[in-house]
């Protein structure tokens, strides 16, 4: 029986959730998608009872609230979530405690650097391999 992990995807610009839910379904993930905090907050508490989140991916800047502030909510929730951080801004600054289940990623990117970092981070979580592993 093969696991798939579930992402929760956090970005208000449509075309790059788009590329990102486009890619992360085509290798198997299973993926719910969200534009600002408060729905990624509200879709978090609907469904992570019932099929558990594994990850977060997060833009920093985004509507309603930071990925940062999202990411402190869900981690007093469950504190060993990964979460994938991006941002399109290269002088912008993201603190957050030095962690091993944090990346961040600046945009744009390649569709293997963010599959590269997906993996990596769910690694830490289950280790098993990914959807598109032999």
């Amino acid at each position: 029986m093969t696991t798939v992990a579930q992402v929760l995807v956090t970005e208000d610009d449509h075309a790059v959730r788009g590329v990102i839910l486009r890619v992360l379904g085509q290798h198997g993930y299973e993926v719910i998608e969200a534009c600002q905090m408060s729905e990624a907050l509200d879709k978090w508490h609907a469904t992570h009872d019932v099929s558990p989140i594994d990850l977060l991916i997060t833009d920093h800047m985004m509507p309603g609230g930071t990925g940062h502030d999202l990411a402190n909510e869900l981690w007093r929730l469950k504190p060993d979530l990964p979460v994938l951080f991006m941002s399109g801004y290269q002088d912008e600054e993201l603190t957050v405690e030095p962690s091993t289940r944090v990346v961040h990623l600046s945009k744009p990117f390649t569709s293997a650097q963010l599959l590269g970092h997906v993996e990596h981070l769910l690694r830490l979580v289950h280790p098993f391999p990914g959807p598109g592993a032999p």
